[in-house]
């Protein structure tokens, strides 16, 4: 069932990526889009470099669950089989999944830009709290100065 799941998967991945691909080609009219043609450019290959890394994720698949069925078959075959380097790289590469999952989720342009967002608004909340910080110094100064 494991392999059926993966091989829907794949197949899915595949109609998805070339749908979604022949719509990029498609929708790739300037004429209407709002900002310059620079950053027409720049959106369509953030859309099809999104569209690459989409398609990393049932290989991903693929790479962690391999180990784990070549070695359930060659139980099958060789019951009799002791530990082999087989069951290292199964137990290396089954927890491997989410790790992979992550890091190619995390390479998205969506997800990029959405993190340094954040960073770029926390520094900017810093600064600002930085400057109210300088102009309260200033004010009591200016207040010690009185008395």
């Amino acid at each position: 069932p494991l392999w059926l799941a993966i091989a829907y998967s794949l197949w899915v991945y595949w109609c998805v990526s070339q749908r979604l691909s022949h719509l990029l080609d498609e929708s790739s009219n300037a004429d209407e889009y709002e900002g310059t043609a620079f950053e027409y450019h720049k959106d369509l290959e953030r859309q099809r470099r999104s569209l690459r890394l989409m398609m990393l994720l049932p290989l991903i698949l693929v790479f962690c669950w391999s180990p784990s069925s070549l070695r359930r078959l060659l139980d099958v075959v060789f019951p009799h089989m002791g530990r082999s380097i087989l069951d290292y790289v199964c137990v290396f590469t089954g927890p491997l999944q989410g790790f992979l999952n992550a890091l190619v989720y995390g390479s998205t342009p969506a997800v990029r830009d959405a993190i340094t967002g954040r960073f770029d608004h926390g520094a900017a909340k810093l600064k600002g709290l930085k400057s109210q910080l300088r102009m309260l110094r200033r004010k009591r100064k200016k207040f010690q100065n009185f008395e």
